[in-house]
């Protein structure tokens, strides 16, 4: 007789801010469901592109890709370009390895004639609501009424076009400050950016070194956020925006429009096109003058953010319980 199938996590490794909160959302739904109750034995989820050192777990496993940006590579500089040629050819070998695949966004294509789940956006985890409720008051002055973008600096995230778009901005009248929150990523993208700052009088701040707890408190504080990224996945940093900001400014790509889609609010936020100097500036201006909670996007208490929680388990689990036959077989070659 076949033992059940059960599924573990793989928390090896560094993980992202998105990486981390799903693993967080992850061993909360563990509690609630026995099939991701798994020990030593049972199936690895690996929530990542490629393993940590290049070690793959046993066959079989699931894999939840969380970078998309393997599949619109926006690189600059060679330690850039050389990452994402790194990440594009370990994840190929992922994708040909792997039983299943759990898509986070509609961004990560699915698995090459495997099972692969529904979409399932990420939601904000429990350590959200620790953040949330530490208000770094120095940080909340800083950001009072400004515009305010949290992410680290990668080049797909275009944090010197934003700072150029401020400044036309600016020069067109517009008063309010630019704060960017966010560690260095790619020291090319980091590069660029203090060219750009350099450009840019003392109305724009960069603050490289920041925690959870201050990111969101420059949210709660600030006049609108504003997520300008090339490309993203599932990114968390549009849903702590929308659960504390009064506006908000996307990027149009499928990663933002995805996310969005998955919440249950009403109205939108404001979008602007991809990489494009003059519309990010309009978007700038017109925000401005904005009506604050133009999109309420329905995950604004922490009542709501626990179903979301709960339902993003609940799914996951349904999709590990309906893969267990057809990868049953597979385990049943593995030693006991």
């Amino acid at each position: 007789m076949s033992r059940p199938v059960r599924f573990r996590l793989l928390e090896d490794g560094r993980w992202s801010g998105g990486g981390s909160v799903l693993l967080e959302n992850a061993r909360e739904a563990r509690e609630q469901h026995p099939v991701l109750q798994g020990d030593e034995h049972a199936v690895p989820i690996m929530a990542r592109n490629v393993p940590p050192m290049g070690k793959f777990p046993p066959a079989p496993f699931v894999v939840a890709p969380q970078n998309a940006w393997v599949w619109t590579p926006v690189a600059r500089g060679t330690k850039e370009r050389t990452l994402v040629t790194g990440l594009r050819v370990g994840t190929r070998v992922t994708y040909n390895r792997a039983s299943a695949v759990i898509r986070i966004s509609e961004a990560v294509p699915p698995g090459q004639s495997v099972p692969t789940s529904e979409v399932l956006h990420n939601v904000l985890d429990r350590g959200f609501e620790i953040a949330a409720d530490r208000y770094d008051e120095r940080t909340g002055l800083l950001c009072e009424g400004a515009f305010v973008c949290v992410g680290s600096n990668y080049s797909f995230r275009d944090l010197a076009l934003l700072v150029r778009a401020h400044r036309a901005y600016r020069a067109g009248g517009g008063e309010r400050r630019l704060v960017l929150m966010g560690p260095v990523g790619s020291h090319a993208a980091e590069k660029r950016l203090q060219a750009e700052l350099h450009s840019s009088d003392d109305s724009v701040v960069r603050r490289p070194e920041s925690t959870r707890a201050e990111c969101l408190s420059a949210l709660r504080s600030a006049y609108a956020a504003v997520c300008p990224a090339r490309v993203e996945a599932s990114p968390v940093g549009v849903l702590e925006a929308a659960a504390l900001s009064p506006r908000v400014l996307l990027s149009d790509i499928v990663g933002h429009r995805g996310i969005v889609g998955s919440l249950d609010g009403a109205g939108e936020p404001a979008y602007f096109r991809p990489h494009d100097l003059a519309s990010l500036t309009h978007n700038l201006k017109e925000l401005d003058e904005a009506p604050a909670h133009a999109w309420r996007a329905g995950i604004d208490t922490v009542d709501a953010r626990q179903d979301a929680r709960g339902r993003w388990g609940e799914c996951l689990a349904a999709f590990l319980t309906g893969l267990a036959d057809s990868i049953t077989s597979e385990v049943d070659k593995e030693p006991a």
